[in-house]
């Protein structure tokens, strides 16, 4: 008998988690079917991989000539990086990293559906496959960046606080320092978890220090990751830079930043999920009426959906968090409420209403099912990721670079998000800046002004000479995509500057 029941298992756990495996996989694989990358950080990564896979581990980016990472690097996508070397070996690496990043995301719908297991929720599955009706974060969860696997180790922490497993949160802390230089993120999951705590009155006195061990392993598995890093102690500073200047102060109202740094309003975030939306008002609403079946998961999940709103409006990179986290109350919540609502309550609700008012709830239920849910379902299957960065972006001019300039020249470039593609393309040269203006902010004030006056056309008296002498550079490369009219009639204007290289994409000029 124990033998059929374990085949029973065994039998079910291979159906339910290898269909969302296929489904996922095969949806995943939809968006990154064409040789596109849809972040320039991607090249970036396929490259630090590249880098990493034969035995190199950098401490210096000369790559970026004014910026802070140009002497002191620190990899604070290490273990990403790591796991992406197997996937960078294929013929073309960026492929490679293409079909790491369908792994990872459906590797992270099957740990949001073995949570969901592993907490007793009905319809787990079901709950799972609406992933599909959320393409922000799928597009997020597409992108070559550690989204996915950051996501991971979120739920496995939130496993590890609810079922009071404190060498798992101290190992979960270690690892995601290593992961990625994201961690902080562990701050506000923990602060939800206990306040949840508070607010459903678990901790009597007898817990109170069984309960705050749970701070005190996390904190010493973040200690433990940082000294142990491999760029420890330098990786202090980037954190600095990284964590507190980019991620919380954020400088993009002195100069432009990438586009996830800015904030999204609270309705285009609503858009991204309607359906999520109305679900979790409409358990809200219930929950306040029965709140003696709220359990404290409940509560936890729904200061977690709070806590991560707030910051996707600051910031609309947290959407990636947000409504995953946001799924993972609806799922908690309406398992809360399966014991208030059951079949026998359902019925006798639905006898006691009048003709009218079954009249308008079988048309609500009919629209919702008929035209809201496919019209969220096609939004969905249709999105693709932006085809802009081809992974030829620049290989021409790269190549040109490399065949007809001197090894490490610098190369001027009117943009920072250009970096990537063009190291990914030609590390033979060296550049100005990358990944984020505010290392260049950091490395020189005045040089940062000056670059951010020269492309906007502020700057443009006798560019040959101040190129040449504050960039060290004799080589200029302009975007056309970038419209950057006032700079290229200076440069065209320039008796001691020559246009020596042109394409669709790009212009090079050479100072004489």
């Amino acid at each position: 008998m124990k033998s059929d029941s374990l085949k029973n298992k065994i039998q079910a756990w291979r159906f339910d988690y290898w269909s969302l495996f296929f489904i996922f996989l095969s949806f995943y694989w939809l968006w990154q079917k064409n040789p596109v990358i849809g972040d320039p950080d991607g090249f970036y990564h396929a490259k630090i991989a590249q880098i990493l896979g034969q035995g190199k581990i950098l401490h210096a980016l000369p790559w970026m000539q004014f910026s802070t990472l140009a002497e002191n690097f620190t990899d604070h996508h290490f273990l990403y990086h790591i796991f992406l070397i197997p996937f960078v070996r294929f013929s073309d690496p960026l492929w490679g990293v293409k079909i790491a990043a369908v792994l990872f995301a459906t590797l992270a719908v099957l740990s949001f559906y073995w949570l969901l297991k592993k907490l007793n929720i009905t319809f787990a599955w079901l709950f799972s496959l609406l992933i599909l009706t959320l393409p922000n974060l799928n597009f997020r969860w597409s992108l070559i960046k550690t989204n996915s696997l950051s996501f991971i180790l979120c739920l496995f922490f939130i496993y590890a606080l609810l079922k009071n497993k404190n060498k798992l949160l101290f190992a979960l802390s270690w690892l995601f320092v290593w992961l990625y230089g994201g961690w902080p993120i562990i701050f506000p999951i923990l602060l939800a978890y206990f306040v949840s705590i508070w607010l459903n009155n678990k901790i009597s006195s007898v817990k109170i220090h069984y309960h705050w061990q749970k701070i005190i392993w996390s904190l010493g598995g973040i200690l433990a990751g940082l000294i142990s890093h491999p760029y420890w102690p330098e990786n202090l500073y980037f954190y600095w830079q990284q964590v507190i200047q980019i991620g919380l102060i954020n400088l993009g109202n002195q100069f432009a930043v990438g586009g996830e740094w800015y904030g999204a309003s609270f309705f285009k975030i609503l858009s991204s999920a309607p359906h999520l939306f109305i679900l979790s008002w409409l358990f809200i609403i219930l929950l306040v009426f029965n709140y003696q079946k709220l359990t404290q998961k409940t509560t936890f999940s729904l200061l977690l959906s709070f806590g991560f709103l707030l910051l996707t409006i600051k910031s609309s990179r947290y959407i990636e968090y947000f409504l995953p986290f946001l799924l993972l109350f609806v799922s908690f919540a309406a398992n809360d409420l399966k014991s208030i609502f059951n079949r026998q309550n359902i019925k006798n609700f639905w006898l006691k209403l009048n003709i009218y008012l079954k009249t308008y709830t079988a048309i609500s239920l009919s629209i919702l099912l008929i035209v809201v849910i496919p019209l969220i379902l096609n939004k969905a299957l249709t999105f693709n990721l932006p085809q802009r960065l081809a992974f030829d972006r620049f290989a021409a001019a790269s190549a040109w670079l490399k065949n007809n300039t001197p090894e490490q020249s610098i190369v001027f470039h009117d943009d920072w998000d250009q970096w990537p593609m063009l190291f990914y393309h030609n590390q033979k040269n060296y550049y100005l800046i990358g990944l984020d203006p505010t290392f260049m902010h950091n490395y020189s004030l005045d040089l940062h002004q000056l670059y951010l006056d020269l492309g906007s056309g502020q700057e443009t008296d006798d560019l040959a000479t101040t190129i040449k002498e504050k960039f060290h550079s004799n080589y200029i490369l302009l975007e056309k995509e970038n419209k950057k009219e006032e700079l290229k009639n200076a440069l065209v204007a320039d008796q001691n500057i020559s246009l020596v290289y042109e394409d669709q994409e790009v212009e090079i000029y050479q100072i004489n």
